[in-house]
């Protein structure tokens, strides 16, 4: 089984005044009364992964900062869980909050700054709370995203170890990359009869059956490098209760013209244009298929009938990818449909909510 795993990261670059390219005509870093370097937001987010951000262009995030003191044994603990806790917005070309906080000026203090978005996100069952040396935050993904989808974008970012000094040029700039934090999931159909047949194949339900929804998400902690973020086991499952994702199919179905071995997938989601799925093991869960055939003369040669593919053994979805779910039909009225059925692993910033994908990288075929 071939796999391909690609994510693209949003960058966010907290800045203490102006765009990276600016930092080196910008005037000396901020203090008051005998304070570190002020902590100032400016963000740049990355032209090619913008596009990518299902909930739109990131205009805020939340951010909770975390104070750590270090004493002569080298035992490191947590003395300040809400140093700076604070939703951040852009105000034009800046990135704002109040009220301003300082860099610690003591060499035995540093900051983990966590930070998530979008702020107002419903579906977060616990607030991100720092304990010990890391932070978690509880969060459960809505399931049914046929009507009114809550399921949104989450993207997470940490920064792990900072101090002024070791911030971007050392002028208190601290970095962030945002990364999407759950699965994504798109689908596609094709009708491969001939393009002389008058048979049409309307799709009108997608579900991936028996998944888990709820979880906690664990931040990397002062013993681990901010790269691990996106370690498998950042996520973890919290009520084990199986549920059925339910795709954004239009409630009256897909059309599915003949278009040949040879023709172009349409895509079959509508405004909701991804599945956001929990991150998760799913290897042997089973898609189900709900469609109708008609012929020429509009009469229904099959109603509403399911067809069950299973994902194949050690199947996951991974956090920050996102897979194309391919189906192909074919056949005739006197015969069961046979349906193609392959899944595509791609770069989020592959991804335009406009078309469907052009070359996949399939992983399986059902």
């Amino acid at each position: 089984m071939k796999k391909l795993f690609l994510f693209a990261a949003v960058a966010a670059t907290i800045l203490w005044a102006g765009c990276s390219n600016d930092i080196e005509n910008a005037p000396d870093p901020q203090t008051a009364n005998g304070q570190g370097q002020a902590i100032e937001f400016r963000a740049v987010v990355d032209k090619q992964t913008r596009a990518t951000v299902r909930n739109g262009n990131m205009t805020s995030f939340f951010l909770q900062t975390g104070l750590y003191e270090t004493n002569t044994e080298s035992v490191t603990t947590l003395s300040d869980a809400n140093f700076l806790t604070v939703p951040v917005y852009k105000n034009g070309a800046s990135w704002t909050y109040s009220p301003v906080r300082y860099f610690p000026t003591e060499s035995n203090k540093t900051l983990n700054f966590y930070a998530y978005s979008p702020i107002k996100d419903i579906n977060m069952t616990t607030d991100l709370t720092l304990s010990g040396l890391g932070a978690s935050f509880g969060y459960t993904v809505p399931v049914n995203q046929s009507v009114n989808n809550g399921a949104v974008d989450l993207l997470i970012a940490a920064v792990i170890d900072k101090t002024a000094s070791t911030t971007t040029e050392g002028k208190g700039g601290v970095i962030l990359n945002f990364n999407h934090a759950l699965s994504a999931v798109t689908f596609s159909g094709r009708n491969q009869n001939a393009q002389t047949s008058t048979l049409i194949y309307v799709i009108h339900s997608i579900k991936i059956l028996e998944l888990e929804n709820v979880g906690i998400f664990t931040y990397p902690t002062k013993t681990t490098s901010s790269g691990a973020i996106f370690a498998e086991d950042r996520w973890s499952i919290t009520n084990n209760d199986d549920v059925d994702y339910i795709a954004g199919i239009p409630a009256s179905g897909v059309a599915l013209d003949p278009v040949g071995a040879a023709g172009e997938y349409v895509k079959l989601l509508s405004a909701n244009d991804m599945m956001m799925v929990l991150p998760q093991s799913a290897g042997q869960k089973i898609v189900e298929v709900t469609y109708s055939l008609r012929d020429g003369s509009g009469k229904l040669v099959h109603d509403k009938d399911k067809r069950n593919l299973k994902l194949p053994i050690g199947f996951k979805f991974q956090a920050g990818t996102r897979y194309d779910f391919q189906f192909t039909f074919a056949g005739d009225s006197s015969s069961e449909t046979p349906i193609s059925f392959t899944v595509n692993v791609l770069s989020w910033a592959d991804w335009d909510a406009d078309e469907v994908p052009g070359t996949p990288n399939p992983i399986l075929r059902e």
